[in-house]
């Protein structure tokens, strides 16, 4: 196969302001044992980013995006933005080593009441008998040591379309400023719970000093919405095939 640029369209619908982001895709868990679309199984993550090794695409994350729109920083050939949401566990166990066997690096945005600050107060939810731990403290920074971005993914995760002022402030600057006394760097990007956006959050997330969000298929490709496609269990390279537009020569 012969790697060729994403179609004029997909590049488009991902524009940041009058510049233009990569395109950005969403994982969420690794072989975190449910049988959810959302989860996925590390083979399936390891032929994801095979494929996109082999067909030239280099990843880098939101950040490095937000540069190159800016005219601050040169994006290698064919960037791709990887993220993960909600800040799993398996986001250190699985996703890590193999984004590093690689040579990756991602985007992972983080819930902030969710990060423990220690393994004995590690966040642990069972739906459906199937049990999910989320990322320590030290599981996090680990994640940043490796070169790769801390997002906030709101306070508490709840949908902020419709919310109160109050809501807003406390989901966008207040998960900021607790992140911040965290890890001791600042968030700059921001990825909507459940993708859910309308103005008022939109603005909300601006008023906080982040540079810019990501909204999923709801985002309208500004820089504080910005459009990224999900990635579902069993999709794997033929939906990224259809997704980046590489086709057989």
């Amino acid at each position: 196969m012969t790697a060729v640029a994403p179609r004029i369209a997909l590049a488009a619908a991902l524009a940041c302001g009058c510049a233009r982001t990569p395109p950005i895709l969403t994982f969420h868990s690794v072989a975190g044992g449910g049988d959810d679309a959302f989860t996925i199984s590390r083979a399936e993550l390891g032929a994801d980013l095979d494929w996109l090794a082999a067909h030239g695409f280099h990843a880098v994350t939101l950040c490095d995006a937000l540069d190159a729109a800016d005219g601050g920083r040169a994006l290698p050939d064919q960037p791709i933005v990887l993220t993960f949401d909600d800040g799993y566990a398996d986001a250190f166990s699985v996703a890590l080593p193999e984004l590093r066997a690689r040579g990756m690096v991602a985007t992972f945005f983080l819930v902030a009441d969710w990060v423990a600050p220690d393994e004995a107060h590690r966040r642990r939810v069972v739906e459906g008998g199937v049990a999910r731990d989320y990322l320590t403290v030290h599981e996090a920074r680990a994640l940043a040591e490796a070169g790769n971005e801390l997002g906030a993914h709101a306070l508490t995760h709840r949908e902020l379309r419709g919310a109160t002022p109050d809501a807003l402030r406390d989901e966008t600057a207040g998960a900021r400023a607790k992140l911040a006394a965290l890890f001791g760097r600042t968030p700059a990007t921001f990825a909507y719970p459940g993708n859910s956006v309308d103005g008022p959050a939109r603005d909300a997330v601006r008023a906080a000093g982040y540079r810019g969000a990501v909204a999923g298929r709801h985002g309208y490709g500004l820089r504080w919405d910005l459009f990224r496609a999900g990635m579902y269990r069993g999709d794997g390279p033929s939906r990224l095939a259809a997704l980046l537009g590489e086709l057989d020569p």
